[in-house]
């Protein structure tokens, strides 16, 4: 304020004194003589340096700490920008913007840090924490509180996990120690289909799942052969196609997990056998280069009819090939006791 609004201020205090005094000659004496003195108070003075040892000691009496519950920092158009507080149990430190939201929040929880990041609307979209787990980061979307994607690098190894609008978790991929993969689930949060090393075995695997938890379809990349397993309801084998190193081969199974018929091909040409409930095969079909031939077996895997080209040997080690129109029985001992053409 400079000597003139001092002079117009107390002016003015002047005239609503002569309104209420009656002394008005004597208050406009008193008022004259302040003025003057402030007049005279006012301009500018030499400062006399301060000795240096005074200097000194006020170094050492200044403020070392601050304390407080809450500091509020503003902009120029006295605005609250943010807040340095304690209290809701945790230190925390907030941003605001123009419009006053809470657009960023730093806190220490009791689980440890978090940092939150708020749209617009006050929501927030993000979340960032440094618990004993390990740190995670959390995504949200503006329609829902819940998380929709979440990062976490964890004791067992890192992770992303993707939710629904329910928050339900629909996807997660992870690098955990003993089996890394990728999992699938429903809208009721079951698996419904894993993408594994070390699943069933220590090779890749693709797997799976209906909606009761039972694994009804396995891709497995084997060291010697790749597998597509099909089960069926209650999680049993039924079917398996494998490539070997012989060649391909499909296999079908009964309810019991027993191998009953198969259907491959190898070096000396396809085939098809058929199996008992034993495991015993009963009739083996194939088609090799000296041509095909369908072969029957008892009970005790031992052949007893083949129709097209076989070859038998007799009791004097003599070799007999049968032409592909044939048709030989044999007895329980191995024995042609009926053949055609004769």
């Amino acid at each position: 304020m400079t000597t003139e609004e001092r002079v117009e201020k107390l002016e003015q205090e002047l005239a609503r004194a002569k309104r209420r005094n009656r002394w008005l000659l004597a208050v406009g004496v008193t008022v004259a003589a302040c003025v003057a003195l402030c007049a005279v108070a006012l301009r500018p003075t030499p400062v006399p340096a301060r000795p240096a040892h005074l200097e000194a000691q006020g170094a050492q009496e200044a403020v070392k700490e601050i304390r407080a519950n809450k500091f509020i920092v503003v902009d120029e158009n006295g605005k609250e920008r943010a807040c340095l507080a304690a209290d809701m149990d945790r230190p925390r430190l907030d941003l605001l913007d123009e419009n006053g939201k809470t657009r960023a929040e730093l806190g220490a929880l009791k689980d440890g840090p978090a940092l939150w990041f708020y749209d617009e609307n006050a929501k927030p979209r993000a979340e960032l924490t440094l618990f004993k787990d390990g740190p995670r980061l959390r995504l949200s979307d503006e329609h829902v509180l819940l998380p929709r994607v979440e990062l976490g690098a964890l004791k067992d190894g890192p992770g992303l996990w993707l939710y629904d609008e329910k928050g339900e978790g629909r996807a997660a991929l992870s690098a955990l120690k003993d089996r890394p993969g990728l999992w699938l689930s429903d809208e009721n949060g079951k698996t419904r289909a894993l993408l594994v090393l070390g699943a069933l075995s220590d090779e890749p695997a693709l797997l799976l799942v209906d909606e009761s938890g039972k694994p009804r379809a396995a891709l497995i990349a084997g060291k010697d052969r790749p597998v597509l397993r099909l089960y069926d309801e209650k999680g049993k084998p039924r079917a398996a196609l494998g490539v070997p190193k012989d060649g391909p081969a499909l296999g079908l199974y009964d309810e019991n997990g027993q191998v009953r018929a198969v259907l491959d091909v190898d070096k000396d040409g396809p085939g098809l056998q058929l199996s008992d409930e034993k495991g015993g095969t009963r009739a083996s079909l194939i088609v090799s280069k000296d041509g095909p031939g369908l072969a029957l077996a008892d009970e005790n895997g031992e052949v007893r009819a083949v129709l097209g080209r076989t070859v038998t040997e007799t009791p004097d080690g003599k070799t007999i090939t049968y032409p592909e129109s044939s048709v030989v029985l044999f007895g329980p001992d191995g024995n042609v006791v009926w053949q055609a053409p004769r």
